[in-house]
């Protein structure tokens, strides 16, 4: 499925001077992220200020972004381990 279909837009103000790839260079899955070299060194490595991130778990990549939760005290996280086009 395409990062647009699952991932939530940044709709905030301040999220307009947030650098990442566009979502749908990105295809999901239950388990993966597939994505280009160019997508995957255009996302940021983990910070609590960035809505979508890479992380490394391991010898794996992860991409990851926050969601709303159905409670609007709580913020969600997604992960799904990162396959790279070649």
């Amino acid at each position: 499925m395409n990062g647009e279909q699952i991932i939530p837009p940044i709709t905030d103000p301040l999220g307009a001077h947030w650098k990442q790839p566009h979502r749908r260079y990105i295809e999901l899955d239950e388990t993966h992220a597939l994505m280009s070299e160019q997508t995957f060194k255009g996302l940021m490595e983990y910070s609590s200020t960035f809505p979508m991130w890479k992380a490394r778990r391991g010898d794996k990549w992860f991409l990851a972004w926050y969601y709303p939760d159905k409670d609007p005290v709580y913020i969600g996280i997604e992960w799904r381990e990162i396959l790279i086009l070649n």
